[in-house]
């Protein structure tokens, strides 16, 4: 009997202890935020392939070397994309997270890049406008399965964005919203994708930039 009592009193101190465990896990899985993502997955597939075209908006200002109290209004800096088609190709995947919290998924998911880029008649894109380009696209490639866990990561607008700056994330009713908005000295710089929310594909990426001197309002526009 005394050795019964033993076993019970044991397995009872035992279920306790794991009780106690579960629930500082649970403490820390809240505090930081972290969520089930086991309902994501992917899309679209490796070796998929998207044409946008690209939209350059804005302006630069110099100095005229004629005479320096003049400034001179000239195009933007990547004014040779402009009305440029641009062909992606959907390179890799990250594996996705089992858990996930806003840093997680901007580090690992958004951030990762997804896709290579070329012009759509095959030819390539000069390096000093290509890395900018790709990354406007992939950074806005989206898992599906679960909006709501994504629209939860950010929030859906801020007043403060100074370094290192603000996701952000908004459900609508026919795509999502995945952006990015930062606030410097006397600058102002954001990007922003709407998703398809069956594919995940961006079907529209905009990226704006404003200093003194120069603004910037850069688009991807799906066409097939």
């Amino acid at each position: 009997m005394a050795r019964r009592n033993r076993v019970a009193l044991v397995t009872a101190a035992t279920i306790a202890t794991i009780v106690v465990l579960a629930f500082c896990l649970l403490s820390i899985w809240n505090s930081s935020g972290l969520r089930d993502a086991s309902s994501l997955t992917w899309g679209v597939n490796e070796g998929d392939e998207f044409v946008y075209l690209v939209v350059i908006g804005g302006y630069m200002t110099s100095i005229d070397p004629e005479n320096s109290s003049n400034m001179i209004l000239g195009p933007p800096y990547l004014a040779p994309m402009n009305n440029t088609l641009v062909r992606f190709n959907v390179t890799s995947f990250p594996s996705l997270p089992l858990v996930i919290n806003g840093d997680i998924f901007a580090e690992e998911v958004l951030n990762y890049p997804k896709t290579e880029c070329r012009f759509e008649n095959g030819s390539e894109i000069p390096s000093i406008f290509r890395d900018y380009i790709n990354r406007l696209l992939y950074r806005c490639l989206l898992p599906v399965g679960d909006w709501p866990l994504l629209d939860s990561l950010y929030p859906n607008e801020t007043e403060m964005a100074y370094y290192p700056g603000v996701y952000l994330s908004r459900t609508y009713a026919d795509s999502f919203s995945i952006g990015y908005l930062l606030y410097g000295t006397d600058t102002v710089s954001r990007w922003s994708g709407n998703v398809s929310l069956t594919t995940g594909i961006p079907i529209v990426t905009v990226s704006k930039y404003r200093a003194a001197g120069t603004r910037h309002n850069d688009r991807l526009v799906l066409v097939t």
